[in-house]
């Protein structure tokens, strides 16, 4: 029996896919969130897998999710449910994602078989394409369990960054900076002051760095407000510098004012990232 991971964060959704699926016997799994598909393609490898783009609540979408999968492989069976298909279109063309457009049709007999047909289709073309004890090794790999070794793990896929929860990423930002020879003194959770930890180095004087990290979707860029709220937090603080590294990118705006201000602020992206990880420290 074939089994399919659903991903939507409408429960009602997951139920309607789950029905005609099981009545043509596929085993289902059905997620509302990313985090808890990822977490089970840790210890288990379905044979097809279906997700909603837009999921709520969590740092990731389904978007993320199927770049964080096509990072393990290339070729594993994926079908994208949305309402939104034009908006995603390109983006899932260049990953070769088919599309099942909501609202669903009215599913009649023939409906039904379509939809079935194309899910069984995906399955055969890939094994018949590739071998199937490829994937015998979980499609996601274990991130956040053994922090010594999360540094590696992201540099060989950078893409990985997208599984880790906005106060993990922050521990890695932490660690990276570490590795350049900051002392880092965390603030914790709840820290409501703007400032996510403070990096220190003492060369022939000290310098203090206030930083900030933003782990948000590729597509969600860091905008001009964000970037002058850390600016003004600095300024408050008395500190010598301030930092924001994000997994997405910044505005044009917010780099002409980290330009301006290149002696009190700097902005790390998803390129810088990746290339401090390569670079770093041995």
């Amino acid at each position: 029996m074939d089994t399919i991971f659903i991903v939507d964060d409408q429960e009602n959704i997951v139920n309607i896919l789950s029905e005609i699926l099981t009545s043509h016997d596929f085993r289902v799994i059905g997620f509302t969130n990313a985090n808890d598909c990822l977490t089970r393609l840790r210890d288990e490898t379905p044979d097809i897998l279906l997700t909603d783009l837009r999921l709520l609540p969590g740092p990731q979408d389904g978007l993320d999710l199927i770049r964080t999968i096509r990072a393990q492989s290339k070729d594993f069976p994926i079908i994208a449910v949305t309402g939104y298909a034009e908006n995603y279109r390109e983006k899932l063309a260049t990953l070769e994602i088919p599309i099942l457009e909501k609202p669903f049709p009215r599913f009649g007999k023939d409906g039904k078989s379509d939809f079935i047909q194309i899910i069984k289709d995906k399955i055969s073309s890939y094994r018949t394409d590739y071998s199937w004890k490829q994937e015998e090794k979980p499609l996601i790999e274990e991130l956040c369990l053994v922090q010594q070794n999360l540094l590696a793990v992201l540099e060989k896929n950078p893409e990985h960054f997208y599984i880790l929860s906005p106060f993990k990423f922050e521990e890695i930002v932490a660690e990276l900076l570490n590795k350049y020879g900051f002392d880092i003194e965390m603030t914790g959770k709840t820290w409501d002051e703007g400032i996510d930890f403070f990096a220190i180095k003492y060369d022939v004087v000290r310098s203090i760095y206030v930083v900030q990290c933003k782990r948000y979707k590729r597509e969600r860029r860091v905008g001009i407000s964000e970037v002058r709220e850390l600016f003004g937090v600095k300024n408050d603080f008395g500190s010598t510098m301030a930092l924001m590294a994000t997994t997405s990118f910044y505005t044009k705006p917010s780099k002409i004012f980290e330009e301006k201000h290149k002696w009190e602020i700097e902005l790390k992206d998803y390129d810088d990232l990746v290339r401090l990880l390569k670079q770093r420290p041995r």
